[in-house]
């Protein structure tokens, strides 16, 4: 028959209005023209035009095909003047040949039948076979990648639709997948394509392949096995690690199992020095001057042994460098921080604070605090560094002067006068004075001077 022909033959039925006694029905298609697994649908409704409560019954007559169509509803109930609406779905077979198939819908209820037809296009599809499937090789390590070779050929006489190609490993309780969309094959194309599967670290031993094709509604179109072998290895892994502690050693031996079979692993140490320093792990034997542990390990299991070297003697030289260290930051590297004062026939006090730095860096934001006591009067310098900050509280002035930087080696001299402001017998106590330098963790306080007693 000429396409022409076809095309005029597919188109019986697309739109069906009926009215029978007491019963109007409409049949529209909504698809009709399909491919082989692909669903044409059609929309029934019905209308009781009776004054009276109706069933009615919805039969399908495939001509052979039957089995290809299915309704919503096959009975719908129908007050009077009531409109009800079920669907008609026919999907033709994988297999089915290209061409146009009638089907037969009868609505019956208990005084009449009413009887039309649908009929749906198959349109012409592909046939597909996997012609080879094969491996990039025939025998693996674990963990490596298996890489799986199809050959697929369109023996149909359409362009194929678009396809799903699936390679599965199954085998000593691993079962999983990996799939990936081509593009449509032409006729007798002959496709070349692959997919990759991973393989567990453990894996050993026999496996299955099956490899496999769908079409887009992932509808099985072919499929083929095949074996490949997967080699047992030994493998073990040897590590140390040392972590040392003030007067302790600890070396940690380690033992893996990175093969795919269980096996022994021997754990072993070399004993130099004198023995009594040495702590062991338990289970182990010393042979000339070696320990020794035996573990044995399945897959992916792990054990470790551990040996403490104790150096007590260690204790004396850290405890003299430890002295000697705070004996040269003390008084060598830390600033010189120190107050003086002279008093004048008028019977005033002139004050001097030294501060010098000693070390090696730079000390910079730096502040110098003292305290007068509220009998005298301060009167800070008119040429030197002036305070920074002056406060009265109980009785005592608290005085602040602030420094940029001071360099290595640079020395700086604060100086103030105290005035008695009554007749004092004896002396006269001036609290220490601080040095402090501010940190992103607060004032530290780097030196403090002596008490001073005037007299």
């Amino acid at each position: 028959m000429k396409r022409s022909h076809l095309l005029l033959s597919i188109i019986i039925l697309t739109l069906i209005t009926t009215t029978g006694y007491g019963l109007k029905y409409d049949i529209n298609s909504i698809k009709d023209i399909v491919y082989p697994s692909e669903k044409a649908i059609y929309e029934i409704s019905l209308t009781n035009n009776q004054s009276r409560d109706t069933n009615y019954t919805i039969l399908i007559n495939g001509y052979g095909r039957t089995s290809w169509a299915s309704l919503e509803n096959n009975i719908i109930y129908l007050p009077p003047f009531q409109t009800k609406t079920t669907y008609l779905y026919i999907v033709p077979p994988l297999e089915t040949e290209p061409g146009n198939y009638e089907f037969e819908i009868r609505i019956k209820n208990n005084n009449e039948t009413e009887t039309s037809k649908v009929a749906v296009y198959v349109k012409k599809t592909s046939k597909l076979r996997i012609i080879n499937i094969s491996t990039d090789k025939q025998n693996y390590n674990p963990g490596e990648e298996v890489k799986v070779l199809y050959k697929i050929k369109n023996i149909g006489t359409y362009l194929s639709p678009p396809l799903i190609i699936e390679a599965k490993i199954k085998g000593n309780k691993l079962n999983y997948n990996t799939s990936k969309q081509i593009t449509p094959i032409k006729i007798n194309e002959l496709r070349r394509e692959s997919l990759r599967l991973k393989l567990p670290k453990l894996a050993k031993g026999n496996y299955e392949i099956i490899a496999s094709v769908y079409n887009q509604y992932y509808e099985l179109l072919d499929t083929k096995k095949m074996s490949i072998r997967v080699k047992e290895i030994t493998s073990i892994e040897y590590s140390q690690e040392i972590s040392k502690g003030l007067l302790t050693k600890t070396i940690t031996l380690k033992a893996e199992n990175k093969g795919n079979v269980g096996s022994v692993a021997k754990l072993q140490y070399s004993l130099t020095g004198p023995r009594f320093q040495y702590e062991l792990d338990k289970d182990s034997t010393i042979n000339n001057d070696i320990a020794e542990w035996t573990c044995f390990l399945e897959p992916e299991q792990s054990c470790q042994k551990k040996i403490t070297v104790n150096y007590w003697w260690v204790l004396i030289l850290v405890i003299i460098i430890a002295i000697l260290t705070i004996l040269i930051i003390r008084n060598y590297f830390k600033p010189e921080f120190y107050k003086k004062y002279s008093k004048t026939e008028e019977g005033q006090y002139n004050i001097h604070i030294y501060v010098k730095n000693k070390g090696r860096k730079p000390i910079t934001d730096i502040e110098i605090h003292d305290t007068i006591p509220g009998i005298m009067k301060f009167e800070p310098s008119k040429h030197g560094i002036k305070p920074f900050k002056i406060n009265k509280r109980n009785e005592q002035i608290n005085v602040i002067w602030t420094l940029d930087e001071l360099k290595p080696g640079e020395e700086r001299v604060i100086s103030y006068t105290l005035k008695p402001r009554l007749a004092v017998v004896g002396g006269i106590d001036l609290k220490k004075a601080k040095l402090k330098t501010n940190t992103k963790k607060g004032s530290i306080i780097l030196r403090e001077t002596r008490k001073l007693t005037l007299k």
